[in-house]
Formats: C-alpha cells, structure tokens, sequence
C-alpha cells in the first residue's frame, strides 16, 4: 500500500464512526415558542373585524342609494346594472373580453379609468372586477361595490391613490368577447 492509500483509509475509519452514530435516531424538530399560533389567530380575529368594519360600510352605502337595486355576487360583491341586456352572449372562462372601467373610492374620487382586453379568470387583474366581467353580457354595464378583499387589499396601489383596505366602486362594462 502506498502513503496516499493509507491516509485514505484511515480517514475513512475516522469518519465511519460518526456517520453510523449520526443516522442512529431520527429526532422530530418542535418549534422553540408557539407564538405563531397566538399571532395566526390574532390575525383571524382582525381579518373578521376588518369585514364586519367594512361591511357595515358598504351596506351604509348601499342604504343611502335610494335609485338602485343591489344585487351579491357569491363572493360579497354588490353591484346593479347600468345597462342590461335581455340577450346575450356571457363571458366565459379563458375567453378574451374587451372591458372599459373605472374605479372610485366610496366617497366619489376617481382613481382610475381604464380599457384592456383580458383572459377572464386567468389574467391579473381585481378578482371583483373578474367576477363582475364572469356575470356580464357583450355590452352591459355594472356599477359595483368592490370590497377590499376583492380588490388590493392589504397591498394598496399608491401610486393610483388606492389605499390600504379599501372599498372601492367599479363601473364596468362589457364591450366584446372572443371566444377562446
């Protein structure tokens, strides 16, 4: 045996030992506090304040408006219609739709107008305005009541003046659809 073989092995026994030692027992790692489960449910319990906060909000709005009916989507967006067709094509998913929008907070403020064409329920775009564009027919308008869970969120968009949590008033409407 040569030099180069001898250090080899005798590595070898060195590090054998430690490796049969080490996969003797396998250890279940546990968390060192639990204060993640205190903050998760403290996060529930603000989540639910928040809706309760904003729905109060929104059904103040909509008693306020004497001229419409309100209509809810299964996901809490109010809306009524502008415009409304009796017949018509509905936007389906992945079908391409031509929407012209625009966003207000609930005191009236114009954040937004907009036209795009979209993918309906794969594109990013406010799950509000993809669930009133999933109801709408090729030229209907509705005006809708987008809750903060619907819309941004807890991100905002600042830099179109949308703040944290906000409620906001989308009128949309259907302008084409492409079926895909």
């Amino acid at each position: 045996m040569n030099i180069t073989e001898i250090k080899m092995k005798s590595i070898f026994v060195c590090i054998l030992p430690f490796m049969l030692l080490s996969c003797s027992e396998i250890q279940v790692r546990r968390p060192i506090n639990n204060s993640k489960s205190v903050s998760f449910e403290e996060s529930i319990r603000l989540n639910k304040a928040l809706i309760r906060t904003e729905s109060y909000k929104i059904q103040r709005f909509i008693d306020l408006d004497s001229v419409n009916t309100y209509d809810t989507t299964k996901n809490g967006v109010n809306y009524f219609y502008n415009k409304k067709e009796e017949e018509g094509r509905i936007a389906k998913y992945q079908d391409l739709a031509t929407i012209k929008y625009e966003l207000k907070t609930l005191r009236g403020r114009t954040i937004l107008r907009d036209s795009m064409v979209y993918k309906v329920g794969k594109q990013d775009i406010l799950k509000g305005i993809d669930e009133i564009v999933s109801i709408l027919k090729e030229n209907e308008t509705i005006t809708a009541i987008i809750p903060s869970y619907m819309a941004y969120g807890y991100y905002s968009n600042k830099e179109q003046g949308i703040e944290i949590n906000q409620t906001l008033i989308g009128k949309i409407t259907l302008i084409n659809i492409e079926k895909q």
